[in-house]
């Protein structure tokens, strides 16, 4: 899934193609024949990104903008698509912000 385009970063924070060298590996490794990437950066950018803003410039908004990510994205538009559209998955795995110490 990927939510952010990274030229909007110039070539900062962004670890989206490392990312995707790691779920390759892990895929590899745990037998996984095909990796589906889907594209919600527009959904991202209009359903959370955008009102995180206003809400930071009103005063009425959390500090964190991945509690919007979640409802909106990651447990909407990528659960409905996963498990209930076109793909048809028995499972889906996500990995947001996981560190290995």
């Amino acid at each position: 899934m990927n939510n952010w385009d990274a030229r909007d970063e110039n070539g900062k924070n962004c670890t989206a193609d490392e990312d995707l060298k790691s779920i390759e590996k892990t895929c590899k490794i745990l037998e996984i024949q095909k990796i589906h990437h889907v594209n919600y950066q527009s959904s991202y950018w209009q359903r959370v990104f955008s009102p995180v803003v206003a809400g930071y410039q009103s005063g009425s908004c959390t500090p964190n903008p991945d509690i919007l990510c979640n409802k909106e994205i990651k447990f909407g538009d990528l659960y409905k698509w996963a498990l209930e559209g076109s793909c048809k998955a028995d499972f889906i795995a996500t990995g947001h912000y996981a560190r290995i110490y």
